[in-house]
């Protein structure tokens, strides 16, 4: 079974756990401070038919300006779209903005603004401009206990096996 996307457009979901640390040096600790945010991806890339699939994970790590006090861990889900298929090694920076709050039962949110990027991957909100995009997190679900809101940089390096048609095309090219 093939599905055609008018658009010509892969797309990619992936399940992502991320944790949050976030407080002040200082007594009582709820004021300006630094925090620190990362976690791990595991994400599909599905393409126009089961050969153009591909698998990839997400390994990524923020450093942020917070206030509030914050730690927590939790789960996301994000969405995106490409154009044609993921390269097989990619490494991005971006502006990282945060929030998360809860007692016990916690939720967050982020927002990354990659500058100067004309990059077709872009989650769930379309390009801003043409100078940077913009891709959101989603919404974050988990434990946690406090409040925060943070702004930093985040590098996201997101390592992609090959499709499986090319997978394929290397098996027979064996024998």
């Amino acid at each position: 079974m093939n599905i055609i996307d008018p658009l010509g457009l892969e797309s990619q979901i992936s399940i992502n756990i991320i944790g949050s640390l976030a407080g002040s040096p200082f007594p009582p600790f709820i004021g300006l401070g630094l925090g620190a945010s990362g976690g791990l991806g595991v994400g599909i890339s599905i393409g126009d038919s089961f050969w153009d699939t591909q698998i990839f994970i997400s390994p990524r790590a923020a450093g942020m300006v917070t206030a509030g006090l914050y730690a927590g861990i939790g789960l996301t889900l994000e969405g995106s779209e490409s154009e044609g298929p993921l390269p097989l090694l990619k490494i991005t920076n971006s502006v990282h903005i945060e929030a998360n709050g809860g007692w016990g039962i916690s939720a967050g949110a982020s927002v990354d603004i990659i500058p100067n990027s004309c990059d077709k991957a872009t989650s769930w909100f379309k390009k801003a401009s043409k100078l940077s995009s913009i891709s959101a997190g989603g919404g974050k679900i988990g434990g946690g206990f406090g409040g925060m809101f943070g702004v930093g940089v985040q590098t996201s390096t997101t390592i992609v096996i090959p499709t499986f048609g090319a997978i394929r095309d290397w098996i027979q090219g064996l024998f």
